[in-house]
């Protein structure tokens, strides 16, 4: 398939270019049974050479200095260099949820109200209305 096919900009739409992608996220639960032990294993997983064998295999690292890096490594005109290129222009289109303690709510009521309309069990319309109401009981704090 090399040389068939290439990569991309994510297209713009009507409102520009917005991006919206998950990423991993750590913590260590209140619960958890070995404390030094889980926090050796967050420190292992974020440190710059976990970041930099993953950034090789193709993840978008967050460390700066790891991107560097695999840009650097990669040969110039080469189909990674562009890759590397678009990947970062992607991200400065990205949209980061917004910090506050009761988002992770906010974002299941959300995705419960998209799920539904794409799946047609409810209109766009209802959703909206559905993830509004289900957002404004979150922030009221009476859900």
């Amino acid at each position: 398939m090399a040389g068939k096919f290439d990569i991309a900009l994510y297209p713009a739409g009507p409102a520009g270019r917005h991006v919206y992608a998950g990423s991993h996220t750590f913590a260590i639960p209140t619960s958890v049974h070995d404390r030094p032990a889980a926090l050796a294993l967050l420190r292992f997983l974020t440190s710059e050479e976990s970041q930099l064998v993953e950034a090789r295999l193709g993840s978008l690292p967050t460390r700066p200095a790891v991107l560097a890096q695999v840009r650097a490594e990669s040969p110039p005109g080469s189909i990674q260099a562009r890759r590397w290129s678009l990947l970062e222009e992607t991200t400065a289109a990205a949209l980061f949820p917004p910090v506050h303690p009761r988002y992770p709510l906010m974002e299941n009521a959300l995705w419960r109200a998209v799920q539904r309309a794409i799946v047609g069990t409810i209109t766009v319309e209802e959703a909206l209305a559905e993830a509004a109401a289900g957002v404004r009981e979150i922030v009221s704090g009476t859900a």
